[in-house]
């Protein structure tokens, strides 16, 4: 049976001095409250106060056990939910299934305002005799972020994305005809706005190419409208015996990168499917771009 706990020194549940711990010059507007290692069960009144850490709908203080021995593992608060599907609903589809659900937080009424919001705090990492502390630690499994991670600092801008993936990098040859390799992959990183990509076309897969008037890579994603258009160092070309710096050029928003070499004389120049007409011929190319 819960009792109601009061302060010794103002003899009511509206204490306002610093006697009691956890009590800041205010009542304690928590419903709730566990302190203590044995985990003592305190209900306090919700009446209004002036707002600090102590408050809440539930309050734990020195909740875990006095020491850890041996191989212990601790922990002020434990949760180990498991939930059993039943009733008239069971073999439905669950759009979500959560250990611990926490719904947005919501602050309304008065005149003042907020200057952080969030509806989960962790106030700093851990502090104690670990090798490691952590603020946060996911011991297993993936962790999915549907919002953007904003760093603090000034001048810093949200992350919202980071994609690892693969891709086919489709060549075409303009008037040419396309050589065909035996290994065709890509590869692609992205973090935020910038992409990066890992290309690699080796073996005579089919026909040499030959002819055309320009020869270009397919991207994993478009790119920005804003994208830089000048060409830049993106690999290298092998073709029989000869092997050559490529450079790349990618048109504002546009879906491939185009492939130029230097000549003899150190002018660029298109590539095309004849520098592609060897069967003894790799395309590698490293390279990063803007979306």
């Amino acid at each position: 049976m819960l009792r109601w706990i009061v302060c010794r020194t103002c003899a009511g549940r509206a204490c306002r001095c610093r006697a009691w711990p956890g009590f800041r010059r205010a009542a304690q507007p928590r419903k709730l409250a566990l302190e203590g290692p044995a985990g003592l069960i305190k209900a306090l009144g919700a009446a209004a106060g002036t707002f600090n850490r102590s408050i809440g709908e539930l309050y734990v203080r020195n909740g875990a056990k006095g020491y850890i021995d041996g191989a212990d593992d601790g922990a002020a608060v434990l949760i180990d939910p498991a939930l059993t599907e039943g009733g008239a609903g069971a073999g439905g589809v669950h759009d979500l299934a959560a250990g611990l659900w926490l719904a947005n937080l919501n602050v309304t009424g008065g005149a003042g305002s907020t200057t952080v919001g969030t509806t989960l705090y962790v106030e700093d990492a851990a502090i104690g005799a670990a090798a490691t502390n952590y603020a946060v630690f996911v011991d297993n499994g993936l962790t999915r972020l549907d919002g953007g991670v904003t760093f603090a600092g000034s001048g810093q801008s949200t992350l919202s994305n980071y994609t690892e993936g693969t891709f086919t990098p489709t060549v075409t040859v303009a008037g040419g005809t396309v050589p065909v390799y035996s290994t065709n992959t890509g590869r692609y990183t992205r973090i935020g706005r910038q992409v990066f990509v890992d290309v690699y076309l080796t073996g005579d897969g089919g026909a040499e190419g030959a002819g055309g008037t320009s020869f270009t890579v397919a991207l994993p994603i478009t790119a920005s409208a804003s994208n830089p258009t000048s060409y830049f160092p993106t690999g290298i070309f092998v073709n029989g015996t000869s092997e050559d710096p490529v450079w790349g050029q990618i048109a504002a928003g546009g879906t491939t990168i185009e492939l130029a070499y230097e000549d003899v004389l150190n002018n660029l120049v298109a590539m095309t499917g004849a520098n592609q007409d060897n069967i003894t011929r790799t395309v590698r190319l490293k390279f990063n771009y803007e979306l």
